[in-house]
């Protein structure tokens, strides 16, 4: 029975991230990346989103206690899927983002780029969603995340800044449980992760991790957690040997849900 209700909480998650990605498939009128990586207001949502619902529920079965907090919602799409599996289980998820784009450019990435104003972030939430599981924190991360009190079980970035995932990580890391895990968009295989399954010392994000925790002693293991260039960070691995899942494995129980 345990493993039936799994699997059907992945099913439903899954169903209702599908739905997401049909409603929020439309055009970026504001789009301002060098790239265009803005120009379809979709984001993280979909197949992608799974590895992340499939965690909190894994962790709150072991009795891991804490929310979600999600860092970068663009136009809230990945907030959507998130605040559905919140809504399931009876968690909060907290949402930060300046609702301005990025705070400085870096890299390809510009001031302002991946800009979701409030009010469209929460009317797509509100329309793909469940609003009422999502708590709102506006601002810069190095200041509106300053105080956070909330434990956490996982943490979702997709910040794309070095300077932001510190801003984060030094405000939050001590509230995510010592069995929590740590999600990140802009990882590429072969690039920012090293044959052991570390973080390797590039750029970006995955530079700002690697600092973040270079600098507190703190032994990590991060692998691939899907596709789109997320990561899986298990900061203190030893104590999380039951919660690792790796990627082929999860590959393949999507394939066969």
């Amino acid at each position: 029975p345990a493993v039936n209700a799994y699997l059907e909480f992945l099913r439903s998650a899954r169903a209702k991230f599908g739905e997401v990605v049909t409603a929020m498939g439309y055009w970026n009128p504001n789009a301002s990346h060098s790239l265009q990586h803005d120009k379809w207001s979709v984001g993280w949502a979909g197949d992608a989103m799974l590895p992340i619902a499939n965690y909190l529920y894994v962790l709150q079965s072991f009795g891991v206690d804490g929310d979600c907090l999600e860092c970068g919602a663009f136009k809230g799409s990945s907030t959507a899927c998130l605040s559905y599996v919140c809504k399931e289980l009876g968690l909060t998820l907290h949402c930060a983002d300046s609702f301005a784009g990025l705070p400085s450019s870096e890299g390809h990435y510009g001031k302002g780029d991946f800009a979701g104003a409030r009010a469209e972030v929460e009317s797509n939430v509100r329309r793909c969603g469940n609003i009422e599981a999502v708590n709102w924190i506006e601002g810069w991360y190095e200041s509106s995340l300053q105080g956070f009190a909330r434990p956490l079980a996982v943490i979702w970035m997709d910040v794309d800044l070095q300077q932001s995932v510190l801003d984060v990580m030094e405000n939050v890391f001590p509230n995510l449980d010592r069995h929590g895990v740590i999600f990140s968009d802009g990882f590429s295989v072969g690039v920012d992760f090293t044959p052991d399954n570390r973080i390797a010392l590039t750029g970006g994000e995955p530079a700002g991790f690697y600092r973040f925790f270079e600098n507190r002693g703190i032994e990590v293991t991060a692998i691939p957690a899907g596709p789109k260039g997320m990561a899986l960070i298990l900061p203190r691995p030893d104590q999380t040997p039951w919660l690792r899942i790796y990627p082929e494995r999860f590959e393949y129980l999507v394939k066969n849900l």
